[in-house]
């Protein structure tokens, strides 16, 4: 429920908190964990260096989720809702998980990427009306990409000129582009 005030979260303190907090507030270094929260505004990490993981389970981000030219440990949303997510030209040191009824409105965009280890959309619903459902041109993705088990696309899924390591795997899903 949005309007539960226990699970709701300003944006800014979860990019404080993200960041590493400070001498009054600081974050543990294993990783960032956010279980069934709710978030209303943007969520700007654009040009920041994250140095945990970020793991956030059963949110909803109803404001877009920005990693432009971001430096991040693993990306976990699965099971999260998000309007979009536009992490063009970032470097996540990790595995980037997108699985499990992840669902994005917007559309996902890692354009010139680099993902060091697995891209995993297993299970995941990527939608746009007004521009791809999935971006990844030119992005490096270092391990599989892997796309299978009830991964459907609503517009474009787009790997252009993209390099993967290991194995794109899309077996099980469905793409729907007009």
């Amino acid at each position: 429920d949005p309007e539960d005030p226990e699970v709701q979260i300003r944006a800014n303190f979860l990019r404080f908190l993200s960041l590493g907090g400070d001498d009054f507030a600081p974050l543990h270094e294993s990783r960032l964990e956010l279980n069934g929260a709710y978030v209303d505004e943007d969520l700007d990490f654009s040009g920041c260096t994250v140095r945990q993981p970020l793991l956030f389970r059963r949110c909803h981000f109803a404001g877009r989720i920005f990693l432009r030219d971001a430096i991040t440990k693993s990306l976990n949303f699965s099971t999260s809702h998000v309007q979009s997510i536009d992490a063009e030209s970032a470097h996540i040191r990790g595995s980037v998980l997108l699985k499990d009824g992840f669902c994005a409105a917007g559309g996902v965009s890692f354009p010139y990427a680099t993902i060091d280890e697995m891209l995993c959309c297993s299970g995941g619903h990527l939608r746009s009306v007004r521009g791809p459902a999935f971006n990844c041109r030119g992005a490096e993705i270092n391990g599989d990409a892997d796309m299978k088990g009830g991964f459907l696309g609503e517009g474009a899924v787009i790997f252009h000129a993209a390099t993967i390591g290991g194995e794109l795997n899309c077996s099980g899903s469905a793409f729907r582009n007009r």
